[in-house]
């Protein structure tokens, strides 16, 4: 049901309001989303090349369905590869370069503070610049752009929306970090900042969002929202699975500790010279190459000590029966994985351990393939597998159709963010299922 809400103040306040609900589903069907709300800035200050490509894609396309027009900025090669991904841009979205000095990696732990700094500077100016009615969303929130976003969104009383990756980790407080990271992030935290009342912030998905809020304020808790990460699905053509003799299971990316990397080698060791299990890489090996032979480890043919093509790697997980994910279960409590996204556009089940994040998607999407408790039981399971893999049924065309940025749209537009509109007598359009 669908409905048309009509905010009208009583007895000269806001907060009291009529509600008039009018049935219109088959008129809603017929209209465009975008005619929500009319003018947003889409930004990213921090990414370059492939970075976060797969967020940027999906999530400009789910905030080009709320808007009738989007401007996006960013560095020139993610425009590039967002415009690959989507198929062209949607035609409400006009995007324009902006100009991201490149920082080495020659510069060592001054890179990650330079980058920051850089996000920090040009979102204050967006912010600032942005045409006259129009919203902004940050799509990378960077620590030290905090307290400079937050004095601009009141100077200008522009609504601001800004995204939290990783960074909002660091409010546990366990990691060290220096002492201007550490001021910056506690914005979220400190009970006795003030927070501009037309800034908000979103984390990507409920299990996170639950996992988040008992660090924040209650001013920043009562601003941070939440929406799916999502993914654009079926633009790369896939070559079908092939069932061999045996069962064959892949790491996805850089082979890095934070990621399970060691947990992946040790596995393959645990199975190595059994014929009836193979593991692959597929991803940078830089480095790595000698590790990864002595466990056992194929590496397919096109991979290598180098970053490949989307295409070669979406070939290469094709031939894989499961993605093995080896994150340590603590891991993924306040932010998510992109790379399992790839999984799911491949339409090959994953084998990894529990986490909030992965239990989360199984909640909402439908279970996708396994999650075990510790490395016994994923050692269990894959025995298990080298069995009974042929009885596996997972419906992948559900978990898309539920993470396609649309869909997004159409659960984002019941939030506090659609609601905050300035203006109360404003006549509000609102999916209701």
């Amino acid at each position: 049901m669908l409905y048309i809400s009509l905010a009208i103040p009583c007895n000269g306040r806001n907060n009291d309001t009529i509600i008039l609900g009018l049935g219109i589903w088959k008129n809603y069907k017929k209209q465009n989303t975008k005619k929500r709300m009319k003018k947003l800035l889409y930004i990213d200050t921090f990414s370059t090349g492939h970075m976060h490509e797969m967020f940027d894609a999906s999530s400009l396309r789910m905030f080009s369905d709320m808007y009738n027009e989007v401007y996006y900025r960013a560095n020139q090669d993610s425009i590039d590869n967002v415009t690959h991904l989507l198929g062209g841009m949607p035609s409400n979205v006009k995007a324009r370069p902006l100009n991201i000095v490149n920082i080495y990696k020659s510069y060592g732990k001054l890179r990650r503070f330079l980058k920051q700094i850089q996000a920090a500077i040009l979102d204050s100016w967006y912010i600032i610049a942005a045409p006259k009615e129009t919203d902004v969303v940050i799509n990378y929130m960077t620590a030290l752009a905090l307290y400079p976003i937050n004095w601009t969104a009141r100077i200008t009383g522009r609504r601001v929306l800004v995204v939290c990756h990783s960074d909002v980790q660091e409010l546990q407080g366990i990691n060290k970090v220096s002492w201007l990271f550490k001021k910056s992030i506690n914005m979220l935290s400190n009970p006795r900042e003030k927070i501009a009342k037309n800034l908000w912030f979103a984390v990507l998905g409920d299990a996170i969002l639950d996992n988040v809020q008992p660090l924040l304020s209650y001013r920043v808790k009562e601003r941070m929202l939440s929406f799916d990460h999502t993914a654009i699905f079926d633009r790369i053509q896939r070559k079908s699975h092939v069932d061999t003799d045996k069962l064959v299971l892949g790491y996805v990316g850089g082979l890095r500790g934070s990621k399970g990397g060691d947990v992946f080698l040790r596995i393959a060791r645990h199975f190595k010279n059994n014929p009836k299990v193979e593991f692959r890489i597929i991803g940078n090996t830089s480095g790595q190459r000698e590790k990864l032979e002595e466990a056992g480890v194929v590496i397919p043919k096109g991979v290598g000590d180098f970053f490949i093509s989307r295409e070669l790697m979406y070939d290469c997980i094709c031939d894989l029966d499961y993605i093995l994910y080896c994150f340590p279960p603590e891991g993924y409590k306040y932010t998510a994985s992109g790379t399992v996204f790839d999984a799911i556009d491949c339409e090959r089940p994953i084998l990894a351990f529990r986490n909030d994040y992965f239990s989360g998607l199984f909640k909402v999407c439908g279970e996708f393939g396994y999650l075990e408790d510790g490395y016994d039981s994923l050692v269990s399971r894959i025995e298990w597998l080298m069995l009974n893999r042929s009885k596996d049924i997972w419906n992948m065309k559900n978990v898309k159709e539920y993470l396609r940025p649309e869909n997004a749209a159409k659960r984002f537009l019941r939030s506090k963010w659609f609601y905050s509109i300035h203006d109360d007598s404003h006549v509000k359009i609102i999916a209701n299922g």
